[in-house]
């Protein structure tokens, strides 16, 4: 018996969710076997009913295919489906003349998906499984940023040893998913939109008093993030010092995540001269 090891590209999902279908196709790929074997270059005869019950009763749209396989066993047609009337529920698969599967219309986008030239999707697109990509892929992540600069400095004062004192921001730039609040000696933070596994990055350039010890660091609703951190003892004071680093968070949306600086140990005053925080979702 002829079994085919491939799934019916059922992107029409994407279309059949209005009530009538707009002019449209639905690309077919198919790579049957026989006995285990593929079949390369071999012509088969294909109907494709969509219908509302799995008994392959009520057809809504019938459509032939004559599809003959590559050198590789691969068959590809093009099926118009612009007059369906409404949205169908399995899709009868007939192959020279028996019925092969019942497919539900949902297992077409949760099975395997075999694309051979582009894919074009205006809507959402879930993938609950792995996607694996031998090409590129050109992709737009959730990410913000916020910075400050000022080459005069601005003044600090850490009045209170080994206390955190947060920075503000004043400008933002790229945000996608990701809100910004801030301004001149105003709170300033990032609000991820969308939860997830995020990489967080920072940099601040200030200046204190020498030999104390100032630690840099990311704080996710007010708490310190030891794996976010930077410390350095100052040589000298009136030296600007850089201190930057990265880490992974798991974030919330909603979670506000600001940068500070603490005196460890110690009290002092300094100036703050530049800093920038940057997120980017890497994943869930």
């Amino acid at each position: 018996m002829r079994k085919l090891i491939v799934v019916v590209l059922v992107v029409a999902m994407l279309f059949l969710l209005v009530n009538v279908a707009s002019s449209q196709t639905i690309s077919v790929h198919v790579r049957p076997k026989l006995y285990g074997e593929l079949q390369p270059s071999t012509t088969f005869n294909y109907v494709f009913n969509f219908t509302s019950d799995n008994l392959c009763g009520n057809v809504i749209l019938s459509k032939n295919a004559i599809i003959t396989t590559d050198a590789y066993g691969v068959g590809y047609a093009e099926v118009n489906i612009s007059d369906l009337t409404e949205a169908p529920q399995y899709l009868c698969e007939y192959r020279n003349g028996y019925l092969r599967k019942v497919h539900r219309i949902s297992d077409g986008v949760t099975s395997n998906l075999w694309v051979r030239n582009n894919a074009n999707i205006g809507g959402n697109l879930d993938v609950g499984g792995d996607a694996n990509v031998d090409g590129n892929a050109t992709i737009n992540l959730y990410y913000g940023e916020m910075w400050y600069n000022n080459n005069t400095g601005t003044l600090i004062d850490f009045t209170v040893a080994n206390t955190y004192y947060t920075v503000f921001f004043t400008n933002y730039s790229r945000l996608n998913g990701v809100n910004f609040t801030g301004g001149f000696n105003t709170n300033s933070y990032l609000t991820p939109t969308v939860s997830g596994i995020y990489k967080v990055c920072f940099s601040l350039a200030g200046s204190g008093t020498n030999n104390h010890e100032y630690h840099t660091t990311i704080l996710v609703n007010s708490a310190e993030q030891q794996n976010c951190m930077e410390h350095h003892k100052l040589d000298a004071t009136g030296d600007i010092l850089t201190q930057s680093g990265c880490c992974l968070l798991e974030l919330n949306s909603g979670d506000i995540l600001q940068a500070a600086v603490r005196d460890y140990g110690g009290t002092s005053t300094g100036y703050y001269y530049y800093g920038s925080v940057n997120i980017m979702r890497i994943g869930s």
